[in-house]
């Protein structure tokens, strides 16, 4: 029996994924492969942007088409918002199973039934269906955990990611997430440490702390502050990447933590627009001034961290004077690299309904000028690399002997002729710069293999 699975979105849903393919694997359930014919398929879905929806809709008519006996399912935030429309207009049944976000956990405990049907591969679509339909049933009324996804077992990164928060109360006006995921929950802190210790004990160098709003984290006695501090304490030769980090919540406290040499030198700071104007429209708690501390904070303990952010662009009557406020802010600051996002009106969001509306033409524009300033910028930054040492994770082998990896500060390298008998996925190893290639990426040549091969873990350390 062979599942496939298809993920789009964050990293939150990569992670989940991660979590399904893994218990998938324990119920004897393998993974599939390239041309390989898969008799279950689970998409993990997205609702940030149309686009994203978009190609959900795209990619599961896709797989319908080219494995119509399969089993499909549906699921992550798409699923969650648009469940009816899923459901019972686009989708019909015995055609794709919908399973909404907040009960996306009890496909965990899917695999364990599927598990038990090695012949499920002869069983007929309308058979397939039956049987999860009953597992539907029978799971009704239960009580769901959105902590759940948690593996120590990884089949598609070579770095582990740690869920230690979900949802968001925020509601900015743009912004479907908080109607997806929920308000905003913490992971106990006594949890995240052992699973620490599991991650650690199965050999991961990097560790990704992941989460819809991550400064919001709040368990216990313990905010996200707190909570760095306790994992850097009990670790040794581990190091730590942040995701998201809203400006606003960026004070000296937490960069003192951030200051530790097991924090990647790597920053994503949703900054969605440079202009007060708009971002007080958008419903965001940062303003530019407290963009710019934020940046200011995190350069004076990493001074040459890679700080990258996300931009949002034509939001209703943004004028141009916005918007080149917000070239302005991202020029001044020297941010690294841009997500551009076009703005995308989202059902029941209260941007859905606002007066003045950028035209398609003219966003289009702005979202052109402003890639362009993120690849003079991100050429800007690759350009003081040649001649300077790295530590990369090893990510895959390429053809010949190179092979690639990523630095602490996000920087994508190809070590060339790096054929080591002992060279693996996820080791980490030094390597110096040199040279950048016209696609933004670096080239290296090996200097040594990370010395550090027994990881280190110590709860008493707290």
């Amino acid at each position: 029996m062979r599942a496939l699975f298809y993920t789009l979105g964050c990293k939150l849903n990569q992670v989940e994924t991660e979590a399904l393919a893994s218990f998938f694997k324990a119920n004897g359930i393998e993974l599939s492969k390239a041309l390989q014919v898969p008799d279950i398929i689970i998409i993990n879905t997205c609702t940030v942007t149309s686009k994203a929806e978009q190609k959900a809709r795209r990619v599961i008519r896709q797989f319908l088409k080219q494995y119509p006996e399969a089993l499909l399912i549906i699921t992550g935030c798409y699923a969650q918002v648009e469940y009816e429309y899923l459901r019972l207009t686009l989708f019909k049944d015995q055609e794709a199973a919908v399973i909404p976000q907040a009960e996306k956990d009890i496909l965990l405990e899917l695999s364990g039934v599927l598990g038990q049907y090695p012949d499920i591969a002869a069983w007929s679509r309308n058979e397939k269906y039956d049987q999860l339909n009953r597992f539907l049933q029978a799971k009704k009324n239960t009580d769901h955990d959105v902590f759940a996804f948690h593996t120590k077992d990884y089949s598609f990164h070579s770095r582990a990611f740690l869920k230690i928060q979900d949802g968001c109360d925020n509601f900015c006006a743009y912004c479907r997430v908080p109607f997806a995921r929920g308000r905003s929950v913490s992971l106990d802190p006594e949890i995240i440490l052992r699973r620490t210790r599991q991650l650690v004990q199965a050999g991961f160098r990097e560790i990704v702390l992941t989460g819809v709003h991550i400064t919001d984290y709040k368990s216990a006695s313990h905010n996200l502050t707190r909570l760095i501090s306790m994992l850097l304490k009990c670790t040794r030769h581990v190091r730590f990447r942040l995701s998201s980090l809203e400006p606003e919540d960026i004070d000296e406290e937490l960069c003192r933590v951030l200051d530790h040499e097991n924090i990647c030198p790597h920053f994503h700071l949703p900054v969605q627009s440079g202009s007060a104007r708009v971002l007080a429209a958008m419903k965001r708690k940062a303003t530019p001034q407290s963009i710019t501390r934020s940046v200011k904070l995190l350069r004076d303990v990493k001074p040459d961290a890679f700080i990258a952010a996300d931009i949002i662009v034509g939001f209703p009557g943004e004028t141009q004077e916005d918007f080149e406020a917000t070239r302005k802010l991202v020029s001044d600051l020297r941010i690294n690299k841009l997500h551009v996002f076009p703005f995308s009106p989202r059902p029941g969001t209260q941007a859905f309904n606002m007066r003045g509306r950028v035209i398609s033409a003219e966003i289009k524009r702005r979202s052109r000028w402003m890639l362009e300033l993120s690849e003079s910028l991100l050429a800007e930054f690759l350009t003081s690399w040649p001649g300077k040492e790295v530590c990369l994770i090893l990510e895959q082998k390429l053809p010949a002997a190179d092979w690639q990896g990523t630095s602490a500060h996000s920087i994508k390298c190809v070590i060339r002729e790096a054929a080591h008998a002992r060279f693996k996925s996820g080791m980490l190893v030094n390597a110096c710069v040199t040279d950048v290639t016209s696609n933004k990426q670096c080239t290296a040549r090996l200097v040594a293999v990370d010395k550090h091969e027994s990881l280190f873990f110590d709860p008493e350390a707290v």
